[in-house]
């Protein structure tokens, strides 16, 4: 049912810093010539997998907007602020998280055009903090026009490893309990996983398609990089790793410098 990560989303100040930073570590960062201009200025970096980095950013950044992203920006600065699943269909996710009496919104199709006429559109159902649920939760979609019209084809190889796409996500949470039910729902019971990150006490890890969610609960009263992400972001996505489908692990590989990511870790392969 989960096919793949469809895409991280990272929220940053300037998207054109931004694209400086992350083209100067080796990615391949796109446009997508949009017919009209959003409040919301997007750029990608796409693998080979079909996953994808969205680098966004606000048009008029002091500007308030009743964009669920704008007062989550403000609040906790650059970094991941959401991601999606590529599902097939999207109302499966709705139908488990709904019999199992979790929160879930009602499926919405989103719809734009490009300025060479074409429109892409896809279906979405939220399941995290716009429905009511658990903010680390992902929200589930799927694409009921061409893929390759939403999102950018990569027109090159990246500079730095990535292979095939993204592999892995881990979310630091203050509780494994606050998204176990809604995981297990959507992607099949857990494993128990060690608390691998400096500061966490508990961890669940999930497998789907060749890919995983690692969940990491953060220790009472520690000092850590991730009690400090809990802190200042509250459960959400702490790292996002890049590699091979059913081989890479998490921990894997090499952390990519914060300063150049815009708070959003990422991991990939070592060359």
């Amino acid at each position: 049912m989960i096919q793949y990560y469809d895409h991280m989303i990272l929220a940053v100040n300037s998207i054109e810093q931004a694209t400086r930073d992350l083209s100067d570590l080796g990615f391949v960062v796109q446009d997508r010539p949009n017919a009209v201009d959003g409040e919301i200025d997007a750029r990608f970096v796409c693998f080979d997998d079909d996953s994808y980095l969205e680098i966004s950013a606000f048009r008029e950044p002091e500007t308030p907007s009743a964009h669920r992203w704008w007062p989550i920006l403000k609040a906790q600065g650059e970094g991941w602020i959401d991601y999606g699943m590529e599902v097939q269909p999207v109302e499966g996710p709705a139908l488990r998280l709904t019999a199992a009496g979790l929160p879930v919104s009602a499926s919405v199709t989103t719809s734009r055009s490009l300025r060479d006429g074409r429109r892409w559109a896809v279906q979405a159902v939220q399941a995290g903090r716009s429905a009511g649920g658990n903010p680390a939760l992902p929200f589930f979609m799927e694409d009921i026009s061409p893929r390759a019209i939403r999102v950018p084809p990569r027109p090159e190889a990246h500079a730095l490893p990535v292979g095939d796409g993204v592999v892995g996500a881990t979310l630091a949470v203050a509780e494994l309990a606050s998204v176990k039910p809604a995981l297990d729902a959507v992607l099949g019971p857990a494993s128990a996983a060690s608390a691998r990150l400096a500061g966490a006490q508990d961890g669940l890890l999930y497998r789907f398609n060749g890919r995983w969610l690692e969940v990491q609960a953060v220790g009472a009263s520690t000092k850590s990089e991730l009690a400090e992400h809990l802190t200042r972001c509250g459960d959400s996505i702490f790292e996002v790793t890049l590699g091979v489908i059913g081989s890479t692990e998490p921990g894997e590989g090499e952390l990519l410098p914060s300063n150049l990511t815009h708070g959003g870790r990422i991991r990939h392969p070592a060359a």
